[in-house]
């Protein structure tokens, strides 16, 4: 619709058809003549792996479903006006038609034209030892960056200037959040765009052993860092709380890079299993006891792990933008 382009509500998206997804794995048995390093090595009891992968996410429905709740597409009105009594079942009657487009009226949700697939590229590297026939461990280093990552973003966001502020913290009035957009004449223009990225960076060493008597265990240690500059493109308030989907400045995302809401610098974990045949094997002549014992297992888990990061915030819509933070 020209009139709505002409009012700064975006146009369809562009067909993203270049989502190639590659992946490269290596397995590697290094040998060597000197007794040095067989020692280190032992007999074909070292592997080494590497491997790198392109993988994508898709634009999941939520931004669909906000898309199609545009005006012309959908429009709300009230069924039962606040100040009725109930009038069931004679309801307020529906209009037969479309108010006019008024671009402060209505305000818009829209994707971004160039919209593309959320795109992450993962790498690992892992050395593994085994020694005798019950246990290896393994050090290992795991990555991955990503982007074309989906943020909620606003093209007509509300300005705060220093001297508003001043008044604000001087305990003064200052004009609404319409009147200090950055088009006055225009309502909100929210758009999800894929503009945000991540980084991920973890060394890990993992030690697993089969015990005697049926106890087998898994440990495994994990340090890392996750960073972003976007967590959540909706209003998930776990995650919206420290990671805001719009920006505090929608005109710089620089400030926005951080310690992702996800990052668990420290992680332990320990997995156990315990088969029960082996006791059921001592008893062999007592026949019952050996058929409810045979077959059956029980394991177990213990994690630690870092807590999780938070902002400390105002509750204030400090940048003027209609976030709080």
């Amino acid at each position: 619709d020209p009139v709505l382009r002409q009012n700064d509500v975006l146009g369809p998206v562009h067909r993203d058809v270049d989502n190639l997804a590659p992946r490269i794995g290596l397995a590697f048995v290094p040998e060597s003549q000197s007794a040095f390093l067989r020692r280190m090595l032992g007999e074909g009891q070292t592997v080494i792996r590497a491997g790198y992968s392109f993988q994508y996410d898709v634009v999941f429905l939520n931004m669909l479903s906000a898309t199609a709740g545009n005006y012309p597409r959908a429009l709300k009105y009230d069924v039962l006006p606040p100040e009725s009594n109930n009038l069931f079942p004679t309801l307020q009657p529906r209009p037969d038609r479309l108010p006019a487009f008024d671009p402060l009226r209505f305000p818009f949700a829209n994707m971004a034209a160039d919209l593309q697939s959320p795109t992450s590229h993962q790498w690992l590297f892992i050395v593994q030892r085994q020694f005798g026939t019950r246990q290896f461990v393994e050090l290992g280093y795991v990555g991955n960056r990503s982007y074309h990552l989906l943020r909620q973003t606003e093209r007509n966001p509300g300005l705060l200037s220093t001297a508003q502020a001043a008044t604000v913290i001087g305990g003064g009035v200052i004009p609404g959040l319409q009147e200090r957009r950055l088009n006055p004449g225009w309502a909100s223009r929210v758009v999800a765009e894929s503009s945000a990225v991540s980084k991920y960076h973890s060394l890990f060493l993992r030690h697993h052993q089969d015990l005697a008597n049926g106890l087998r265990a898994d440990i495994s240690f994990t340090w890392s860092g996750a960073f972003s500059d976007n967590d959540e493109a909706l209003a998930v308030s776990d995650i919206a709380l420290s990671s805001p989907q719009v920006p505090q400045n929608v005109f710089d995302y620089r400030n926005e890079w951080s310690r992702s809401i996800f990052d668990r610098p420290l992680r332990f974990s320990a997995v156990y299993t315990y088969e029960l045949s082996p006791l059921a094997g001592v008893l062999v002549g007592h026949s019952i006891a050996h058929e409810i014992l045979s077959g059956w297992k029980t394991s177990g888990s213990v994690e630690w792990q870092s807590g999780q990061p938070f902002t400390v915030v105002t509750g204030l819509d400090s940048g003027g933008s209609r976030v709080t933070g």
